[in-house]
C-alpha cells in the first residue's frame, strides 16, 4: 500500500509563496501576511462543542438534583434579569427569564414562579449576584 503525504494549507501556501518569491521580491510581504492570517484564523477558531457549562448538584427540593446552565445572557438594561436555558437531571428546559430582584422565574407563557422553589433560579441568582 502506497501512502500519499498529507498536504496542509500551510504547505500549499508555502509552495505558492516560494514560487512567487523566485519571480519577484514583493511577494515576500504578501506571503508573510498570508501565513499570519492563516495562523490567526486557525488559532481563533474554537469548536462550538467546547462551550463551558456550569453544573452543580443542588438540594433545594427533597431529592438532590444535577442542575446545568447551558446558556445564559444578562440584560444590559435591567442587570438583575438573566435569560437562561438549563437542564435539570438531564432534561433540558426552554429559555426563561430569571428576575433576581423580585426572585421570580418567568416562563415563556408568562407564568411567574418563585425562585425559592426552583433550583436553577437559586443557582443563577446566587452565583451571578456577585
Amino acid at each position: 500500500m502506497v501512502r500519499t503525504p498529507t498536504v496542509t494549507l500551510f504547505d500549499e501556501l508555502k509552495q505558492v509563496c516560494n514560487a512567487y518569491q523566485r519571480l519577484h521580491h514583493r511577494w515576500t510581504g504578501l506571503c508573510l501576511a498570508g501565513f499570519l492570517s492563516v495562523a490567526l484564523l486557525t488559532a481563533a477558531w474554537v469548536p462550538p462543542a467546547t462551550a463551558a457549562v456550569l453544573c452543580k448538584n443542588v438540594t433545594v427540593n427533597d431529592p438532590p438534583q444535577q442542575v446545568c446552565i447551558l446558556k445564559i445572557t444578562r440584560s444590559a438594561k435591567q442587570y438583575w434579569e438573566y435569560r437562561a436555558s438549563a437542564s435539570v437531571d438531564g432534561k433540558t428546559r426552554p429559555t426563561e427569564v430569571y428576575d433576581c430582584r423580585q426572585r421570580v422565574r418567568i416562563r415563556q407563557d408568562g407564568k411567574r414562579i418563585l425562585i425559592d422553589q426552583d433550583a436553577v433560579g437559586t443557582i443563577i441568582c446566587q452565583f451571578f449576584d456577585r
